[in-house]
């Protein structure tokens, strides 16, 4: 941990805290003094890079207030990314009380905008699905508008901050689809358990549709009724009723 960065000056000044000795240094003094000037001069300059470097790296990344990330979403289909916008406060933490609009242009000048929804598990995240189906360059613009209490400078009290950054991607459908001849096994079954159908293959395919005519297809219906019409539930509440009454009877209670 000790950077070493006056290491060998102090010897090369004459000073007698480092070296002990006050005086006119002899001749094999000075040969060895020159060795150690070399080498000081080269650990003084790596010293100093590497202090620089470290210095420049802490300052170097800090994050924006509206950060835009875009990754692919293979499980929505070919082509589909998702677009993440990172929102911060003034005090550089992550604001939840932003309203959050993405502008996508697809590579014909069609503009589609969606509205930012918040992540489940990440504060400050607001995420929106995009479906780029036409290849070539995407460019998305996302606009937030922050609200909340300013508390930087001594300033206190309600602010509204807009912030806006562009990022854009490329999409190349067609090149992600033919990057592999083999039929996809394992997505061709999720599909299927998600759909409620079945997986097929080719040597049984004569065999599945002479079953089709037999096969049963499913059918989903949703209903409700009002519990208080339920001639059970009318029961139970005026038996509630006369037992209480009975109870309070019995022990003298008005």
């Amino acid at each position: 941990w000790r950077w070493r960065l006056r290491e060998g000056l102090d010897q090369l000044r004459g000073n007698p805290n480092s070296t002990g000795r006050v005086g006119t240094p002899g001749a094999g003094d000075s040969a060895a003094m020159a060795a150690t000037e070399v080498r000081t001069a080269e650990d003084l300059s790596d010293q100093s890079r590497a202090c620089r470097q470290m210095l420049r790296w802490l300052v170097a990344d800090v994050p924006q207030r509206l950060d835009v990330s875009v990754r692919p979403e293979p499980s929505s289909g070919i082509g589909t990314v998702r677009v993440t916008a990172v929102v911060r406060g003034l005090d550089f933490h992550m604001a939840d009380n932003a309203e959050v609009r993405f502008r996508v242009t697809d590579p014909n000048g069609k503009l589609l905008e969606l509205a930012g929804e918040p992540a489940e598990l990440r504060a400050g995240h607001f995420e929106a699905v995009v479906a780029a189906p036409l290849a070539g360059p995407w460019i998305v613009e996302a606009t937030a508008i922050v609200r909340g209490n300013a508390t930087v400078s001594g300033d206190t009290g309600s602010s509204t901050s807009t912030l806006s950054t562009t990022t854009g991607w490329a999409s190349q459908p067609d090149l992600e689809e033919m990057q592999s001849v083999s039929v996809n096994q394992e997505f061709l079954q999720r599909v299927a358990g998600i759909s409620g159908g079945e997986l097929v293959s080719a040597d049984r395919l004569d065999q599945f549709v002479d079953r089709l005519p037999q096969s049963d297809v499913p059918v989903s219906e949703s209903w409700s009724w009002p519990i208080w019409h339920q001639w059970s539930v009318f029961l139970a509440a005026v038996g509630c009723i006369v037992g209480e009454w009975t109870l309070r009877r019995r022990k003298g209670l008005p």
